[in-house]
């Protein structure tokens, strides 16, 4: 979780360098196309992470945006996404959730992922108004944790979340 006053001016600066070279950002504000939404969520199946609807994806049914970054043979090879969860009556309503970071195989350990984060976390406090921005990471999930905090988020332990589910799989890695 951070404020602006601690994750904006991190993430901003990492946004500021750009994406690594043949790394070109798709434009997916506006209206998108089914296609585009289509390859958005595979990918994310792909690399492990539950997506959500086009139309949520999309911006249509939430305050929300998602960013991706495609090589040159126009590949997804990275992704992100913010939106605001809280309805007007919440205390939380100016707080946004950042998730479904996900890097190709093929593109990881290269802080990738730290930048499409970055992307997703300015968009929160410069697109979306938020006041704080927040995602939930596994405790055991290293490499997901390095990419938020290398954002300006810090762990907070006594928030907690949890999901109740019938098996042993997880709803997303």
């Amino acid at each position: 979780m951070g404020s602006a006053d601690d994750a904006l001016g991190v993430s901003k600066r990492i946004v500021a360098l750009g994406p690594p070279r043949g790394l070109f950002h798709i434009d997916l504000s506006g209206n998108p196309s089914e296609a585009c939404l289509e390859r958005l969520q595979v990918f994310l199946v792909e690399n492990g992470l539950a997506p959500f609807s086009r139309s949520t994806l999309a911006g249509e049914t939430v305050n929300g945006r998602a960013v991706a970054l495609v090589d040159g043979h126009g590949d997804l090879v990275a992704t992100s996404f913010v939106y605001m969860p809280h309805n007007s009556f919440s205390p939380f309503r100016t707080h946004a959730w950042g998730g479904l970071a996900a890097v190709s195989p093929a593109h990881r350990g290269k802080s990738l992922g730290s930048y499409i984060n970055a992307c997703a976390t300015v968009m929160a406090f410069e697109q979306l108004a938020a006041t704080v921005f927040y995602e939930q990471v596994a405790t055991t999930n290293i490499p997901s944790r390095g990419m938020v905090e290398a954002c300006g988020l810090t762990l907070h332990p006594y928030l907690k979340s949890g999901l109740a589910s019938t098996g042993a799989e997880k709803f997303t890695l």
